[in-house]
């Protein structure tokens, strides 16, 4: 008999998320409903300066449209969705080698006194121009990663404060003018196990700018693929979860305490960050050819730390609350 680590929530395959840069108050209407339609949280990336405020940013073709209030975040938040600082400013190429404490820390610390949770992921605005002089203040600062704009997976082995988003517009900037895909990436992170990061703008009825925002009826599509390729397969999740639980995952040793006559014991060795607010892992039941019954009795020390079991390609999974030293235990008879 023998207890593993799932490599994501639930023993979901792969995961979904996707990040909203600058946090415009319209995504009321014509974004959230359709989250609440499908049942998918999102993500914020608010530039904390503007909160509330109608844009004046330098360079922005968006000036002039309002960003939400920190109520309107909050209510989000309440909803399941995450937030991360998209800086103080914004500013344009080249903007955070300049001021870099104010724009990276600063900005998180506004932002927690604003909406009142802990905000640890920092989502790099304009450009890759702007991610070098981030990452070691964001390390330093308060964060637990930083999201880029590099078109790719990731994964256990990708560097988490160079996190890669993948753009979900109707059409690509020069010189490629790629039109959206539904698909994108999909069936890629269900075969790799992989989490991949969507990012857009805005989603409106009319599209006034292709290559940063998207239709609501993409975004629509977008969703119905997703559960098309993933079915309940996909974990649909806000960043913050996400990385909480690899940094839950990866900071956690089971040790075999071995077997007596009635009980097989494991305890769970957990070191993490201070910042990791949800400490949540799923762990399945293996026992070893033999099969699994339907409920097995688990027995966990601190109690009611278990929060969700279900068995899952014929695997029994359990989901912990996990603390340093908590003891697992299964009656062997």
């Amino acid at each position: 008999m023998n207890i593993e680590k799932e490599k994501w929530k639930f023993g979901k395959r792969f995961v979904y998320t996707i990040t909203y840069d600058e946090g415009f108050a319209e995504l009321w209407e014509h974004t959230i409903p359709i989250h609440e339609r499908f049942g998918f949280p999102g993500h914020l990336a608010v530039v904390v300066g503007q909160i509330g405020k109608l844009r004046n940013v330098a360079e922005s073709s968006w000036n002039g449209k309002l960003h939400m209030n920190a109520n309107q975040i909050k209510a989000l938040v309440a909803r399941g969705w995450g937030v991360s600082s998209h800086s103080m400013t914004h500013g344009a190429r080249r903007s955070m080698y300049t001021n870099t404490y104010n724009e990276v820390v600063e900005s998180r610390i506004r932002l927690e006194e604003l909406v009142g949770i802990p905000i640890t992921s920092f989502i790099v605005p304009y450009d890759n121009e702007n991610h070098p002089p981030v990452i070691d203040i964001a390390r330093n600062g308060g964060y637990l990663c930083v999201y880029t704009l590099t078109d790719a997976l990731n994964d256990y082995q990708t560097d988490l404060f160079n996190l890669r988003r993948s753009p979900l517009v109707e059409e690509g900037f020069y010189p490629f003018y790629s039109h959206i895909d539904h698909y994108y990436r999909l069936h890629e992170a269900y075969e790799k196990r992989g989490w991949i990061v969507d990012y857009t703008h805005l989603t409106n009825p009319v599209v006034h700018s292709p290559q940063k925002e998207i239709s609501q009826q993409s975004l629509i599509r977008r969703f119905e693929k997703i559960l098309q390729v993933g079915g309940d397969e996909v974990w649909t999740a806000n960043g913050d979860e996400v990385v909480d639980y690899m940094l839950v995952n990866q900071g956690t040793v089971i040790e075999d305490l071995g077997q007596t006559d009635s009980v097989h014991q494991w305890r769970l060795k957990v070191s993490v960050s201070g910042l990791v607010t949800r400490r949540q892992l799923t762990l399945s039941l293996d026992c070893q050819g033999h099969t699994v019954p339907s409920k097995p009795t688990i027995l966990v020390d601190p109690p009611n730390a278990i929060i969700h079991q279900e068995t899952r390609r014929h695997k029994y999974m359990f989901t912990v609350n996990t603390v340093n030293g908590m003891k697992i235990s299964v009656p062997t008879s």
